[in-house]
């Protein structure tokens, strides 16, 4: 296909896009699917064995951590709202 559509045979490029539109259709619902067992797994270990024998690649997000409080000495005019979070324990896939 890519061959007819370099040398502008009539149709041809349309023809590949239309391919490569499903080819990119089908892996993003294969990665949908994976997703979807990995997130069923009962543990973090099954989950990314489903992971990378399905050819991806396991990424964790993780945070950037923050300190749990921060304030400033000195005067200060207005008010000012004070919200303060737990600190998580346990880390999410």
């Amino acid at each position: 296909m890519q061959t007819k559509a370099n040398n502008d045979e009539k149709g041809a490029t349309k023809l590949r896009d239309g391919a490569m539109n499903q080819v990119e259709l089908d892996l993003i619902a294969l990665l949908a699917w994976v997703q979807g067992l990995a997130n069923a797994a009962l543990t973090v270990e099954i989950a990314e064995a489903i992971i990378v024998s399905s050819n991806f690649k396991v990424i964790v997000h993780t945070r950037t951590p923050k300190a749990p409080l921060a304030a400033t000495w000195g005067k200060l005019t207005g008010t000012i709202k004070v919200i303060g979070k737990s600190l998580r324990t346990k880390k999410s896939l």
